[in-house]
């Protein structure tokens, strides 16, 4: 009677060792990325599962890797048959882009291939310089604006001004300085009143010889206060009464003793 030796009962066999020839053509397979071997004229000689399911070929053995490759064009291969350094072709398109990197063995004349995939590090290179345009037309917009725009921190320090506004205030950069001393009329106790309200502030200033009407508006980024300040140039309060006086006399047959003597012809 044979008894069971109670160690050996729930216990796995030991699986069989690897010689080292399997364990060499195990080990590119083991690669998430491409891997390839490539003769001197460019023939795949071996490439590893990854290889075959980027490639979309169950029997890429002994085709031309320049006529596999996508984009590999023969410039590019004579160069990289030179090469005593590693050489980098980037193929595939948006949806899937492998960075190949060849190394060239002089001694045996192989090239050996190793491919790794940089589709999301591209996609957010592209997603980078689209947000870098955007930004930069952003930079740009104000000074498209025929009317004066600024921004400021709330300490009232001019952040950004557009072209209009230094043209407004007859400076070359307007940047660094304090609102409360460039704008006309603009008090300590309006200037608290901007950075209390939420609500959009107007005042009305004369610059030069132009009456101009500067909005204040409050804008939350990233926890602070920002304000923008948008200058429109309107005609004085007197001067819009004097307009309608006169437009309400002249349809109510009255003219002031400039336009009677003006439409006299004698």
């Amino acid at each position: 009677m044979i008894e069971d030796n109670p160690d050996d009962k729930g216990s796995n066999p030991t699986p069989p060792k690897l010689s080292r020839a399997q364990e060499m053509a195990e080990f590119p397979d083991m690669n998430p990325g491409p891997v390839l071997r490539l003769s001197s004229d460019g023939t795949i000689e071996m490439l590893n599962a990854a290889a075959r399911k980027v490639l979309g070929d169950q029997n890429a053995v002994g085709a031309c890797w320049y006529d596999v490759c996508p984009g590999m064009d023969t410039e590019t291969w004579l160069a990289i048959t030179k090469a005593d350094e590693p050489i980098h072709f980037e193929a595939g398109d948006s949806d899937s882009c492998i960075m190949y990197t060849h190394v060239r063995r002089p001694e045996s004349g192989h090239i050996f291939v190793y491919g790794a995939d940089v589709t999301e590090h591209r996609k957010a290179e592209m997603a980078l310089a689209e947000q870098t345009a955007v930004i930069a037309e952003m930079a740009r917009f104000p000074d498209m604006n025929p009317g004066p725009v600024l921004r400021f921190s709330k300490d009232g320090k001019i952040v950004i001004a557009n072209r209009a506004a230094r043209k407004l205030f007859k400076k070359e950069s307007l940047v660094g300085l304090s609102w409360r001393e460039v704008c006309p009329d603009m008090t300590l106790e309006l200037w608290n009143r901007i950075l209390a309200s939420k609500k959009d502030i107007n005042h009305e200033a004369t610059v030069g010889d132009r009456f101009i009407i500067f909005t204040h508006t409050s804008h939350n980024r990233s926890g602070k206060r920002v304000r923008l300040w948008r200058g429109r140039h309107r005609t004085s309060p007197s001067r819009r009464r004097a307009r309608r006086t006169n437009s309400s006399n002249r349809r109510n047959g009255l003219f002031s003793r400039h336009e009677s003597r003006s439409s006299n012809p004698f």
